[in-house]
């Protein structure tokens, strides 16, 4: 949509594809893909955090020896 300067898509009913029943902006796509990565985040932390987790400790053991 950036590439394109494209700010809203159409949405089209399924019965009759020339019907626009509303748009798609930037901000709701945005917003959607915001609230699917806070669920994920929160179901599953991931690696990442596990990774995090794990080199705090090496950080500590190569800092005392």
């Amino acid at each position: 949509m950036l590439q394109n300067d494209v700010g809203r898509l159409p949405v089209v009913s399924r019965d009759d594809p020339r019907k626009i029943v509303g748009y798609l902006g930037r901000a709701a796509i945005l917003e959607a893909r915001m609230k699917q990565l806070h669920e994920e985040s929160v179901l599953e932390p991931g690696w990442l955090q596990m990774w995090r987790s794990a080199g705090e400790g090496s950080q500590q053991t190569s800092q005392n020896g």
